[in-house]
């Protein structure tokens, strides 16, 4: 695929599916270029996408834009897992760490992990955020869906499903936060007891 100043595009998920690295890959494809890829976070409604920039969302009203030209990334993953993800991050004060600015953070959790005690509760209200998402979804063709198992182990991967030059080299891509679930959750058996009885949501 060849870059261009007037390319346009737009990363939606529910959050907690590895969408911040996919924006990132794709940004240091274009930092490698020579070109600078604005990035644009919307909390609402996206009206317009500029040229040369790059959109990152959470809404599913704006999956329209596909139509109109612009690269439509869908980023999913496991409901559930994306759900636990969304509780474990506000333990850690941060959504994304990455190894050049939080290094200090990064070492703390790996040497002990703040486990906490997770209600039934705020874990099914963050699954019904994830799950609805998915389930007011308008997909078309035009949409490339990327999965969080396809890219976990290697972001790299994410050039080859866009078809993107790969970079010489890459700035600042978040890490894949420490410890399991297991590990943070102190009442996992009662989670994992929930989790039985759900719809995990896999689109892919």
């Amino acid at each position: 695929m060849t870059l261009s100043e007037s390319d346009r595009w737009l990363v939606l998920s529910p959050g907690r599916t590895g969408g911040k690295i996919i924006v990132d890959c794709i940004r240091n494809a274009y930092r490698d270029q020579g070109l600078r890829l604005r990035h644009i976070m919307y909390e609402d409604e996206v009206s317009v996408i500029p040229n040369l920039s790059i959109t990152h969302s959470h809404r599913v009203c704006n999956t329209h834009h596909a139509a109109s030209g612009v690269k439509v990334i869908l980023s999913t993953r496991d409901a559930v897992e994306s759900a636990i993800s969304w509780c474990i991050v506000h333990k850690i004060g941060k959504y994304h760490l990455f190894p050049e600015s939080d290094q200090s953070k990064i070492d703390q959790l790996n040497n002990k992990i703040p486990s906490f005690y997770l209600s039934p509760k705020d874990f099914y209200w963050q699954y019904m955020n994830v799950y609805n998402f998915y389930k007011n979804l308008e997909l078309s063709d035009d949409i490339t869906i990327i999965d969080y198992s396809e890219i976990k182990d290697d972001y790299t991967v994410i050039y080859d499903l866009l078809d993107l030059p790969k970079p010489a080299n890459y700035q600042r891509i978040p890490i894949k936060n420490p410890g399991t679930p297991e590990q943070w959750i102190t009442n996992w058996e009662e989670i994992s007891e929930l989790i039985s009885k759900l719809d995990r949501c896999q689109l892919k």
